[in-house]
C-alpha cells in the first residue's frame, strides 16, 4: 500500500489509499477480491445515503399531499379530516409552531402573530407548502 506522509491532505490521503488497492501486485486471490468488494460496499452505501432522505417522507408532508391538512396564513395547519391521527398530528405540530414562534418572537421583541406569518410566507411559494 502506499505511504502517506503527515504533511499530505485528506484528498491526497484518499487517493493514496485507493491507488494502493488497484495496484498490479494486488491483483491476486483473495486480496483482489477484499478490495473490489470493499469498493463496492462503499460505493453502495454512497447512493444509499444520498437517496435516502427521497425514501422518508414527514408524517405533515403525507398529510398536506393526501389534502387532510391545510398550511393557513396565520403560520398554523387547519386539519381538513376528522380522523384522530390527523388531528393529533395537527395539534402536536400547531404546539411546537407556536413555541418556535414564542421563541423567535421574545428574541426579536415582535408580535408571535408577526413571526407565524413570516414563517407561512417562507413555507409556501405561489399559495403552495413547500
Amino acid at each position: 500500500m502506499a505511504t502517506i506522509s503527515a504533511s499530505e491532505s485528506t484528498a491526497e490521503k484518499l487517493r493514496a489509499r485507493v491507488s494502493g488497492i488497484i495496484k498490479p501486485e494486488n491483483i491476486s486471490g483473495v486480496t483482489f477480491f477484499r478490495n473490489v468488494t470493499f469498493v463496492m460496499l462503499v460505493s453502495v452505501n454512497v447512493i444509499l445515503v444520498s437517496f435516502a432522505p427521497l425514501a422518508f417522507a414527514s408524517p405533515l408532508s403525507d398529510a398536506r399531499a393526501a389534502g387532510l391538512v391545510v398550511e393557513l396564513a396565520d403560520g398554523y395547519v387547519q386539519a381538513k379530516s376528522k380522523k384522530t391521527a390527523v388531528i393529533n398530528l395537527v395539534t402536536d405540530i400547531n404546539t411546537r409552531r407556536q413555541a418556535a414562534y414564542a421563541r423567535i418572537a421574545k428574541k426579536n421583541k415582535i408580535p408571535i402573530a408577526k413571526v407565524a406569518a413570516e414563517s407561512y410566507l417562507k413555507r409556501t411559494s405561489d399559495g403552495k407548502p413547500r
